[in-house]
């Protein structure tokens, strides 16, 4: 999973990997992956201090064929 925060005060790469899982599937098998997102690995630093900022991130979950699926939520104060 790789996750952007789409504006920010600081500059941030265009996907940050977020989490990790690897999983085995056959052919037309599928698989629920689920992971957990804490606050605190959205923080970034800002010259002082980490902080995780308000607003919309984007979210990707990508396979070794790099087809991707994305979405975006939004972060409140």
């Amino acid at each position: 999973m790789y996750v952007h925060e789409n504006v920010s005060s600081v500059e941030t790469p265009r996907r940050s990997l977020a989490g990790f899982s690897r999983i085995h599937l056959k052919p037309g098998e599928t698989k629920k992956v689920t992971f957990d997102l804490p606050r605190g690995q959205l923080a970034v630093w800002n010259a002082e201090r980490w902080a995780v900022e308000p607003g919309t991130y984007t979210i990707w979950a990508c396979g070794t064929s790099l087809a991707s699926l994305s979405a975006q939520f939004v972060l409140k104060p």
